[in-house]
């Protein structure tokens, strides 16, 4: 039962608090965890016509997914018995549902536990749901965490 999780982190509360939940299903299954961090190469250019030499793109890609794997570092240390696996992919263009996707059926992933920001109204219309469209291509149970919005 859950042998392989996969488990989307960015540098966000639910993201911090999927983990957790992560880390408690992997303990009591056994099952590997598979963190990934999706840098979406986008926000390195800051105007359409503006492109980084690779080797700056590709520091600047490393250094974003260290800082945000840094944040994951004391709850890995609380479950330290639980092996886990941390991955960086870079986005180009494409969705990072169907890149996250991609992932969970290379890696024969069995549950998906993410956190959402949970934005609804025009924030939701223009931001999108990476969860929302996780939970309709994944084919696997996934297990979402909302953060609480302020009232």
């Amino acid at each position: 039962m859950y042998q392989h999780i996969l488990v989307p982190f960015d540098d966000s509360q639910a993201a911090l608090l999927a983990l957790v939940e992560a880390c408690k299903m992997g303990r009591m299954t056994g099952g590997v965890l598979h963190i990934v961090h999706v840098v979406d190469l986008a926000q390195f250019s800051w105007s359409g016509a503006s492109f980084l030499r690779s080797e700056e793109l590709a520091m600047a890609s490393a250094d974003t997914a260290k800082a945000v794997f840094e944040r994951a570092k004391p709850i890995m240390a609380e479950y330290s018995d639980v092996q886990a696996e941390h991955t960086v992919l870079e986005a180009v263009g494409e969705k990072v549902a169907s890149l996250l996707v991609s992932k969970l059926n290379e890696w024969h992933c069995d549950l998906v536990v993410m956190g959402t920001h949970g934005f609804s109204g025009v924030k939701h219309l223009l931001m999108g749901s990476v969860a929302q469209d996780v939970i309709r291509q994944a084919g696997v149970p996934v297990l979402i965490l909302r953060m609480a919005t302020p009232t």
